[in-house]
């Protein structure tokens, strides 16, 4: 019986793992933009070049950076000017005036004298909502920062999709599974299938050639992993009053998330798998993260009345 229920499990975790779409992720990593920098001499374009590229780029970070950067050093021609509109981002020296361009949100000043810059700025900005995995593909100093802000909202997806639908019919579920599967009967598909869909972002921002042909091994070993997650949601949640099971069971599908996406970025980086150990720790350290998070969620969701349980410069 146990082995029926296995095999009709795994089976529905691949039906909804080939219902994911890894070209979606490529094509938006890959898409071309224009980010314009905007300089006061030479010297100073090298300092930005530096902050977007690191002190050594790779020949293949040189190429993807050459798509989409603009380089402008004073005075502006008529036509750099026009560009500078165009721009999906500007990046200009602090002490340059760009107020007559009327550049909005997509205007950013990079000031010379500081020793570090934060370019989770340009992340979260409006204007480039629409960029993020084409930053994180083509410029260095992107890449790791949108990997992880990828791996934070799956995670915490999953965690939320654990919490409202274990709620059952106490509250409505308020997000739909990204994925389009909605015949899923366990938490198990949709979890696994969200870190599938997670693998194939990563690997578009790292540059790694996505596809099930391609990822096959790492596609297994994760839908293998989705059953040590279950395994462990079993043993923690036990029956006690409304929200506190929820609390180590969704910090658990936040926690799995978590080490799966920080040993896909090592691998794509490394070029090496983590070890066991390595694995564990990143498990204890996400799980010790999300467990305040999810209990504020539980409380979120709880219905009214019923009582928490106690427990722009860059």
């Amino acid at each position: 019986m146990a082995y029926g229920l296995t095999t009709g499990l795994l089976s529905q975790i691949w039906k909804a793992v080939r219902q994911l779409n890894p070209s979606r992720p490529v094509g938006e990593a890959n898409r071309l933009f224009s980010l314009s920098i905007v300089v006061n001499n030479p010297d100073e374009l090298e300092i930005v070049h530096r902050f977007l590229m690191g002190t050594s780029p790779s020949d293949e970070d040189m190429h993807l950076a050459n798509r989409v950067l603009r380089r402008h050093v004073l005075p502006l021609q008529e036509s750099e000017r026009k560009e500078l509109v165009k721009s999906d981002i500007v990046l200009a020296a602090s002490t340059i005036d760009l107020d007559d361009l009327r550049l909005g949100e997509k205007l950013f000043f990079f000031d010379m004298k500081k020793t570090e810059h934060d370019a989770k700025a340009i992340i979260e900005c409006e204007a480039s909502s629409e960029l993020r995995l084409a930053l994180g593909r083509h410029l260095p100093v992107f890449r790791d920062e949108v990997a992880r802000r990828t791996i934070r909202d799956v995670s915490m997806e999953n965690a939320v999709f654990v919490v409202t639908t274990a709620l059952g019919d106490v509250i409505p579920v308020p997000i739909l599974p990204l994925i389009g599967i909605a015949e899923a009967a366990s938490d198990t598909v949709v979890l696994t299938a969200n870190q599938v869909r997670m693998l194939f972002i990563l690997g578009a921002i790292y540059g790694a050639e996505v596809g099930y042909g391609s990822q096959w091994r790492e596609i297994s070993s994760i839908v293998g992993a989705g059953f040590g997650w279950r395994a462990l949601a079993r043993e923690l949640v036990s029956k006690i009053p409304f929200g506190g099971g929820l609390i180590p069971k969704g910090a658990i599908a936040y926690a799995g998330t978590m080490a799966v996406g920080e040993g896909l970025i090592f691998y794509f980086t490394t070029g090496r798998k983590m070890t066991a150990a390595e694995a564990s720790q990143s498990f204890k350290d996400g799980y010790s993260k999300a467990v305040d998070s999810v209990r504020s969620l539980v409380q979120k969701f709880r219905p009214e009345g019923n009582p928490p349980n106690g427990g722009n410069q860059v």
